[in-house]
């Protein structure tokens, strides 16, 4: 059985078992000849690669919700109640975030177009990859003494 498997893979993946040979001819080995990929072919990767990429996609939206919601339990838990806004600082960045780099939030009133940092609400993909820095001398030991 798996020599029958490494021959239906030199089959279906020959160019990658030899580069040199363009699609449809036959190989110096010997194999048969691995047809160029058909329409219908063609548009079924395409299909398989958009839902793999939704898939990414989804899966790096919960990584971040998730983060985002550490955080800002850890924060609360550390006493801290206030944050500053940080964003990536690349070309990803979505408006909003942008708009809120820097600035100073409390932990009880999340800015009203953003919510927190990495709560996606406001990024396209949905996937903010914003953080929220404590702000030293910014807890409630702090506050109340």
């Amino acid at each position: 059985m798996f020599p029958r498997l490494l021959d239906a893979l030199r089959y279906l993946y020959g160019r990658l078992f030899d580069p040199d040979r363009p699609a449809g001819k036959a190989s110096a080995t010997g194999t048969s000849p691995v047809a160029a990929p058909s329409r219908r072919d063609r548009r079924r990767q395409r299909m398989e690669s958009k839902a793999a990429q939704a898939k990414i996609q989804a899966f790096l939206t919960s990584v971040n919700l998730r983060r985002g919601l550490n955080e800002k339990q850890r924060q609360k838990n550390d006493g801290v109640v206030a944050y500053r806004w940080r964003t990536a600082g690349d070309r990803y960045v979505c408006e909003y975030c942008a708009a809120n780099d820097g600035k100073v939030f409390q932990w009880d009133d999340p800015p009203p177009l953003t919510g927190h940092p990495a709560s996606g609400c406001c990024c396209a993909n949905g996937v903010c990859r914003c953080t929220a820095e404590p702000m030293p001398g910014e807890t409630r030991r702090d506050l109340a003494g």
